[in-house]
């Protein structure tokens, strides 16, 4: 149920839990916003659409004056061998890969570090499915903030599988950014 606003919207939308809102009903002041060092949490991949996640993600952390981390999940190598039993599975060769998506992606947000240099941002590679990895990051985060790009004319009907999985798994707020027009 929780992604259905957000496979509809053109414009960002927040979700958050009931188990994850403050207790006190309609107390305006129940809803505020509390100051904690937990970070605001970008969860990316490589493609051209992570740049409108991480702006919104990057103000909102700003706003918050929380840290940002950008994380990008891995998936085990040794998790491929049921499709390619073949396959040579080194731990030396994911730790490999995973530096050298750290230091792709560390690149590719220097423009971001530029337009908010006040803010302490990180860059993280998790080992793991990525629908887990960013589960687990909402039960600490202030906000986790998603991108999706829809698939097509079923676009309006279904968000992509991940922010799908986290959405309906979420401990805590989920943002998540339309992001086909960055594609295109």
């Amino acid at each position: 149920m929780a992604a259905a606003l957000p496979a509809h919207a053109q414009c960002p939308t927040v979700v958050v839990p009931e188990e994850s809102r403050p207790a006190g009903g309609q107390d305006p002041e129940a809803s505020a916003p509390v100051r904690t060092a937990a970070p605001v949490v970008a969860g990316v991949d490589l493609s051209e659409s992570r740049r409108p996640v991480l702006l919104l993600a990057a103000q909102h952390a700003q706003r918050l004056e929380a840290p940002l981390q950008v994380l990008t999940a891995m998936p085990l190598l040794r998790e491929w061998r049921y499709w390619y039993p073949d396959l040579e599975v080194y731990d030396t060769a994911t730790e490999l890969r995973r530096s050298n998506l750290t230091g792709t992606l560390e690149k590719s947000i220097d423009w971001l570090r530029q337009r908010h240099p006040s803010l302490d941002i990180t860059v993280e590679v998790e080992l793991g499915d990525p629908g887990d990895v960013l589960e687990a990051m909402t039960r600490t985060a202030q906000l986790t903030v998603l991108g999706t790009r829809g698939r097509g004319a079923v676009r309006s009907a279904l968000l992509g599988s991940i922010s799908r999985e986290v959405l309906n798994r979420a401990q805590g707020p989920v943002m998540v950014v339309p992001t086909e027009q960055a594609e295109r």
